[in-house]
């Protein structure tokens, strides 16, 4: 009988920025988005942030 031997772990890691009324560049959104995930890494799993 063969046995089973988990190899690797994936995870996934998602920024997401909330939409300001007064910020209509797409850029900036973008890089709203970059700057919670980066931060969410840093802060280690599970992490929910808002820069």
């Amino acid at each position: 009988m063969a046995a089973f031997f988990r190899v690797s772990v994936d995870t996934t890691s998602i920024g997401v920025a909330v939409r300001d009324a007064a910020t209509t560049d797409i850029d900036a959104r973008i890089s709203t988005a970059d700057q919670a995930l980066y931060l969410a890494k840093q802060a280690g799993r599970n992490q929910v942030c808002t820069p």
